[in-house]
């Protein structure tokens, strides 16, 4: 005779199968996690050093002005 299949057979039959694809799903799951964190590392890296050369950038532009501004009023004050 046939016998009955029900989800506890199944599961039996396709342990090995199931436990691969659960393996598999945890270790994609993992690789988006790295991914994520791999590109949020790369965009924080690249606005520290932004803004570390535009306040390099302010910081010059600001003692050119007052060069400038010395020599037309003749004071450093």
């Amino acid at each position: 005779m046939i016998e009955k299949e029900n989800l506890g057979s199944f599961l039996r039959e396709n342990k090995e199968l199931v436990k691969e694809y659960i393996d598999k799903r945890l270790e994609i799951f993992k690789l988006k996690m790295i991914r994520l964190f791999s590109k949020s590392a790369g965009y924080l890296i690249w606005t520290i050093v932004s803004l570390f050369l535009f306040f390099l950038l302010m910081t010059f532009i600001g003692l050119v002005i007052g060069f400038w501004l010395t020599k037309v009023t003749g004071s450093y004050v």
